[in-house]
C-alpha cells in the first residue's frame, strides 16, 4: 500500500529511490563476482542429470519381450523326446519276463544216492613209480575231451610204448589178448591187445574187474592168478589208441562195458593227496551233466587251482555204488579249497576240505 501510493503520487521519490538502490545492486554484483567459479559448474553438472533423464529409453528393453520365443520351442522338444523315450521301457520289462521261462530239464530217473560204506581204494597204480602215473585231466572218465573224443569208460595215462603194467591188485586173469573177435568195448578191435583181471576182493558182493587197453605185448594167461605188482604186459597203442598210453578202466557187478565205474575213486591217491568227489543236480534230482566246475585254493580264492567237468551219462557210465556222484578228480593236494560252477545264471560256490587218503564229497544244491 506504501509502494504504491509513492509510485503514483511522487516520481521523484522514485529517481531517489533508484539512486539508492544502485550501491546496493553494485555491492551485490561485487559479492556474486566473488564467488568462485566452480559453483556454476555444480550447477552445470545438474544441468547433465536431466540428460540422464533419457535412461528411461531403457523403456525398450520391452523389446526383450521376444525372449518368450525360447519358451515355445522348449515345449515342442519336451513333450515329443519324453513320450518315446518312454517306449522301450516296455521291452525292457519283457526282456525280465524272459528269465522266469527256463525249464528244469528232465531226465529218465533221478541219479541215485549212493550206499554209503565210505572209501575203497583198493587198487595200487597200473604203472610204477618211475614211469608217469598220472591220469589225463583233459580227458577224463565219463567225459569226451571237448567233444573231440568218444564218450570215456576209464582213465588214459600217457607213457613211452614198451613201459610195464602192473596188476593192482591180487586177482585172476579173465581175459588176455585181443578184441579181433570178441567185442570188450564198444566194438571189436576196439582196445586192440587187453588184459582183464577179476579181484579176489568183492565190494557190495559183487565182482570187480579191472581193465588195461591198447597194450603193444600181453605177458600173462587166462586163468593165470596174479599178485598186486605183477608184470601183465607193455603200453601200446593197438585198438583205436592215437598214441601210446595205458587204456584203465574199474567194471563192477559184471565184466561189460555197460558196468564201468570211475578208476578215480578206486586207485589210491598220492600221498598228501584226496580226490573230491560229489554231486550236482537239479531240484528234480536229475544230474547236470557236461558242467564245468572250477577249483580254488581258500587262500587264493580268486586264482583258479584246477577244474573238472560232470559226468555225460552214456551208455555203460554209472556213479560208484557208495558215492552215488557225478562229478570227481583224483589226486588233489590236502587243503582247503573253494568250489565254484554256475546254473541258470546263478553262481554256485562251496567251501570244502581235501584230506589226504580220503575223498571229499560234497552236494551242491541248485535254486532254479
Amino acid at each position: 500500500m506504501i509502494l504504491r501510493s509513492i509510485a503514483v503520487e511522487d516520481t521523484d521519490n522514485w529517481a531517489f529511490i533508484g539512486l539508492a538502490l544502485i550501491p546496493a545492486v553494485i555491492i551485490a554484483l561485487i559479492v556474486l563476482s566473488q564467488q568462485p567459479i566452480s559453483q556454476p559448474e555444480l550447477l552445470g553438472t545438474p544441468t547433465p542429470t536431466p540428460t540422464f533423464t533419457p535412461t528411461p529409453t531403457l523403456t525398450p528393453t520391452p523389446t526383450f519381450t521376444p525372449t518368450p520365443t525360447p519358451t515355445p520351442t522348449s515345449t515342442p522338444t519336451a513333450t515329443p523326446a519324453l513320450s518315446p523315450t518312454k517306449e522301450p521301457t516296455p521291452t525292457l520289462a519283457a526282456t525280465l519276463t524272459v528269465e522266469p521261462t527256463p525249464t528244469i530239464p528232465t531226465c529218465d530217473a533221478p541219479l541215485k544216492e549212493g550206499l554209503g560204506g565210505g572209501d575203497h581204494y583198493w587198487l595200487e597204480r597200473p604203472l610204477g613209480p618211475e614211469h608217469n602215473q598220472q591220469p589225463s585231466r583233459f580227458y577224463p572218465y565219463a567225459s569226451t575231451g571237448d567233444g573231440q573224443y568218444l564218450l570215456h569208460h576209464g582213465v588214459d595215462i600217457q607213457n613211452e610204448t614198451g613201459t610195464p603194467v602192473l596188476a593192482v591188485a591180487d586177482g585172476k586173469v579173465v581175459v588176455a589178448g585181443d578184441d579181433s573177435t570178441e567185442a570188450y568195448g564198444r566194438t571189436t578191435d576196439f582196445y586192440g591187445q587187453l588184459v582183464i583181471i577179476e579181484l579176489n576182493q568183492t565190494y557190495l558182493e559183487q565182482p570187480v574187474f579191472c581193465l588195461y587197453g591198447h597194450l603193444s605185448e600181453v605177458a600173462v594167461q587166462i586163468g593165470q592168478e596174479v599178485r598186486v605188482g605183477d608184470v601183465l604186459g607193455r603200453v601200446g597203442m593197438t585198438g583205436i589208441a592215437l598214441g601210446p598210453h595205458l587204456h584203465f578202466e574199474v567194471r563192477v557187478g559184471s565184466n561189460t562195458y555197460s558196468q564201468t565205474r570211475n578208476p578215480e575213486l578206486w586207485v589210491k591217491p598220492f600221498p598228501d593227496q584226496g580226490t573230491i568227489a560229489g554231486r550236482l543236480l537239479y531240484p528234480n534230482g536229475c544230474p547236470i551233466q557236461d558242467r564245468t566246475i572250477t577249483i580254488h585254493r581258500a587262500d587264493a580264492p580268486d586264482e583258479r587251482w584246477g577244474s573238472l567237468r560232470t559226468y555225460i551219462f552214456g551208455e555203460g557210465i554209472n556213479p560208484d555204488d557208495g558215492w552215488g556222484e557225478n562229478f570227481s578228480l583224483g589226486d588233489v593236494p590236502a587243503g582247503a579249497y573253494i568250489l565254484r560252477t554256475v546254473v541258470n545264471r546263478k553262481l554256485y560256490t562251496y567251501p570244502m576240505e581235501v584230506v589226504a587218503g580220503q575223498t571229499a564229497f560234497v552236494e551242491i544244491e541248485i535254486i532254479w
